[in-house]
């Protein structure tokens, strides 16, 4: 199940059929999913990759069916199957070949083929598993019983559809064609054409993209580093020429180690930005094989670009060089970190929204063009060091009448002890209430007799002290 996030509203946005099996359907917030499946699993939504994984199937089916493949955002693709019926022995025989790829890839699909491709659009949308075949004479009978919506029209005209009483598309078809655009807008009756046949709908199909990649077999095992890397920039020689051509720098690359007598070895390599320098390549390449170990060399290499995007010309301000230049060497740097150290080995701290220190940050992979996902609610300095935890002392303050105490004196932390000359505070903290922390911090910024500066706080309601952080 898929959950998709509105400020504080959490809906679903997506479910499997065991999920819609017991009640679960789209638009219900996440607290109603969840009492009517205890064990239930979710995910956020992220429609761009969806999108990107829909593209991917489609370039697959390209390759593997036929050459004209369309997308239909957020979930269909369109297949123009004219033509290839001689390949395949027939039309049904390629609707079977997909369906079974599908079910390989444990894509759960309704296929349909139909004479439009309105019409295949509306029945494989009706149907959950496997796929149908619709005739010319069989298209207005197949689509009478399905409802208006699966004509694709917008939601307006689909609700003044229903408060007229239309629930099919037979009905709809038996309404006089005049009195249509009135009612209910023009893009209804093109719909019904596009379905029957009558108008025209153009397929605009993806864009076919060969693999970009290289191999190089070796007549006898190599495992002499110096061959290695000279073979390294042969491949990568052989691949910017198509980089190039198509105006784009690889963001990962894959190279593969083929052994004569043990299991191939495969290597990862992500770019922060895309590139197509050599010299930048090589270098990923080489710090990534640092870690290859084979004692019988290796009879085959092989580098291949599964993910490029285009290269942009980017004008750097005349004072902001220097800025431009930073943000270069830090993605270099992860990016030898990430290729030296293996994926996840770099982390970078993000801000997040929070009155406590210790959760006003996160770790995540690092990135060189992360931007930062929350903001800090700082109102007052902090150290640079702060403890993962906060550390119980043991504190001396001094005399007061308020009730609330004095000012500390003097704190003990593993039997060391230090004599406070300068105290500044208290900064209070509320406590979490919403999530069930009521207590209340006052923090105090204070400095000893050496210089040292610590940053601690004490619970009003326990009247406990804590070492929190250290000012260096």
């Amino acid at each position: 199940m898929l959950v998709e996030t509105a400020g504080t509203r959490q809906t679903v946005a997506a479910a499997c059929h065991s999920a819609r099996s017991r009640g679960i359907r789209p638009g219900i917030t996440l607290t109603e999913a969840r009492a009517l499946c205890i064990d239930l699993l979710h995910a956020p939504y992220e429609p761009h990759r969806d999108l990107r994984a829909l593209e991917a199937l489609g370039q697959w089916m390209m390759r593997r069916f036929s050459p004209i493949v369309a997308l239909e955002p957020p979930d269909a693709l369109f297949m123009d199957v004219g033509g290839c019926q001689r390949l395949f022995g027939g039309i049904e025989p390629i609707a079977r070949r997909v369906a079974e790829s599908f079910q390989a890839f444990r894509i759960d699909a309704g296929i349909a083929v139909a004479p439009t491709a309105s019409g295949a659009w509306a029945v494989a949308a009706s149907c959950n598993k496997g796929y149908r075949m619709i005739s010319d004479a069989q298209l207005q009978s197949a689509l009478a019983p399905l409802p208006p919506e699966m004509l694709r029209i917008d939601s307006d005209a689909a609700i003044a559809l229903h408060q007229v009483g239309i629930a099919t598309i037979g009905q709809l078809m038996a309404l006089p064609r005049k009195v249509l655009p009135s009612r209910f807008g023009n893009d209804l009756l093109l719909r019904i054409d596009q379905a029957l046949g009558i108008a025209h709908e153009p397929l605009i199909a993806l864009e076919h993209r060969a693999p970009i990649g290289a191999r190089m077999e070796f007549d006898c095992p190599i495992d002499s580093l110096e061959t290695i890397w000279v073979v390294f920039k042969n491949l990568i020689d052989r691949v910017i020429p198509e980089l190039i051509r198509r105006g784009a720098g690889a963001r990962r690359m894959e190279v593969g180690f083929v052994q004569p007598y043990a299991t191939r070895i495969e290597k990862t390599i992500s770019i922060s930005q895309p590139s197509r320098q050599p010299a930048h390549l090589f270098n990923l390449l080489r710090l990534a094989t640092e870690s290859v170990r084979a004692d019988e060399g290796f009879t085959e290499i092989e580098l291949k670009i599964p993910v490029y995007e285009r290269l942009a010309n980017e004008q750097a301000l005349m004072m902001g060089q220097g800025k431009l230049a930073a943000g270069k060497e830090l993605a270099q740097l992860i990016e030898r970190l990430r290729a030296r150290l293996g994926e996840g080995a770099a982390e970078q701290a993000q801000l997040v929204e929070s009155h406590l220190p210790e959760r006003a940050y996160a770790c995540a992979e690092a990135t060189a063009n992360r931007n930062a996902t929350g903001t800090a609610i700082v109102s007052a300095a902090r150290p640079l060091c702060l403890l993962p935890m906060p550390v119980e002392i043991a504190v001396v303050v001094s005399p007061a009448e308020d009730r609330e105490g004095g000012r500390p004196i003097l704190f003990t932390r593993q039997r060391e002890s230090h004599r406070l000359i300068i105290s500044v505070g208290p900064e209070r903290i509320s406590g979490i209430w919403w999530d069930g922390h009521y207590k209340t911090r006052d923090y105090f910024d204070v400095e000893d007799e050496t210089g040292q500066r610590f940053w601690i706080f004490r619970v009003l309601e326990t009247w406990k002290w804590y070492l929190h952080g250290i000012f260096e």
